[in-house]
């Protein structure tokens, strides 16, 4: 059992990196562009990023209760905002936005792992 704890908590600490690296690429995206965007992203909407990336490096780290509610609120705004950016630049361009297609396959796994880490806690506590 120790085992699996061990190998959850490096699990939780990758989603963290990951976050930290998106947070990373969101502040840089102030300055730069590295992606190209037809939404045309604002430095706010950038920095906004950088903001809930850093929150849900708190969360991948603590997994604090009321994460788990937040979280799916940003699943469902990538999902939409980069599954469409997929999509479009598949359609438009037929090149495949391997950023958004990570995102998109990642998320939901990160989602899965939350559940699973709330009820794994829920049963301890009884």
């Amino acid at each position: 059992m120790n085992f699996l704890n061990k190998s959850k908590q490096k699990l939780f600490i990758t989603f963290a990196f990951l976050f930290a690296l998106a947070s990373i690429y969101h502040l840089a995206a102030v300055f730069f562009k590295i992606h190209p965007d037809v939404s045309g992203s604002s430095a706010a909407r950038n920095i906004l990023f950088v903001i809930i990336n850093f929150i849900c490096v708190y969360g991948m780290l603590k997994r604090p209760a009321w994460f788990i509610y937040c979280f799916p609120a940003l699943l469902v705004q990538q999902l939409y905002s980069h599954g469409s950016g997929l999509i479009n630049s598949w359609n438009e361009k037929g090149k495949m936005d391997w950023l958004s297609l990570i995102v998109v396959l990642i998320l939901p796994v990160i989602m899965f792992f939350l559940i699973k880490d709330l009820k794994r806690k829920k049963i301890q506590r009884r």
